[in-house]
């Protein structure tokens, strides 16, 4: 699906241009009542446990798409990006772009005609808040808390030998052949805050507010992987006290097409990156 013309997005806790906020769905269904191995089901169980986009844009209006959430940081509102302003969990898969007929047709997940991105927390030109699916620590023992993700995550680490890996893949975000493009390139597009006027005792005055972290790409990443990392390491047992030899195989890196075009600033009171805010080991650690 795709987002067309959009002009000004604004909410209270989460703003995007193509979502205002992706986060993992319930698992019930897939057999919490019928005893099913979810482990075992596991592709099955991704297609509706993780929000998936593929090859979706957003494009703003001509003269600019302007996405900004107002909330109190401190009631953890006010997060915004170009494309979600938060997203947990959230499979975000472009596709490399296709030449038809000498056209080139871009099947990325894209945010076009980008003019400005703000917030009071975490704010990002195309994700405020990039982070994983789950911030509980996944074992092997049986859930305490509840939680119909960590039901999944239970059940997918007891499946096998590669249970653990697998639920560490089910609950990093991912996003692969994304890019930001601006309506007008002599300006550019901002990250940041806004101007507010505040009445007090009859008297005005203007409080600049700004984003606790603020990134052109994203504005905080915790638990996740941008763009796509193809290749093994081999090992070679060292022979007769000699060290032990590393070689890459596979391809180098694949290409993925991560870029933030045009970035005239960005502003926050903690970190500021031009690619990333900040940048956090996530939940998978805990596993």
């Amino acid at each position: 699906g795709h987002a067309y013309g959009c002009k000004q997005i604004k909410a209270m806790r989460n703003a995007g241009g193509f979502a205002g906020e992706m986060k993992p769905g319930s698992a019930v269904s897939l057999g919490g009542g019928l005893g099913m191995n979810l482990g075992a089901l596991l592709s099955s169980a991704l297609d509706v446990f993780v929000p998936v986009v593929r090859a979706s844009s957003v494009k703003g209006y001509q003269s600019g798409m302007s996405v900004f959430a107002f909330g109190d940081a401190s009631n953890h509102c006010g997060n915004a990006g170009g494309y979600a302003g938060t997203a947990r969990g959230a499979q975000i898969w472009g596709q490399p772009d296709e030449t038809v007929d000498d056209v080139t047709v871009e099947k990325g997940c894209n945010v076009y005609n980008l003019k400005k991105v703000q917030g009071s927390r975490y704010v990002g030109g195309y994700i405020g808040n990039l982070c994983s699916g789950s911030a509980a620590e996944v074992s092997t023992e049986v859930s305490e808390d509840g939680s119909e993700l960590q039901d999944l995550l239970d059940s997918i680490v007891q499946s096998g030998d590669n249970g653990l890996l697998s639920a560490a893949s089910a609950i990093v975000s991912t996003v692969r052949y994304a890019k930001i493009t601006v309506a007008d390139s002599e300006w550019g597009f901002t990250v940041g805050g806004w101007d507010e006027t505040v009445t007090e005792n009859e008297e005005t005055t203007t409080v600049h507010i700004l984003p606790l972290s603020a990134g052109g790409f994203v504005g905080t990443m915790e638990g996740a992987v941008i763009g796509n990392y193809n290749r093994t390491v081999s090992v070679t047992p060292g022979q007769n006290g000699e060290d032990d030899e590393y070689s890459l195989i596979g391809e180098n890196l694949t290409q993925t097409n991560i870029y933030v075009n045009d970035l005239r600033g960005v502003e926050a009171q903690y970190y500021a990156g031009g690619f990333v805010g900040i940048a956090n080991v996530g939940g998978a650690a805990s596993i």
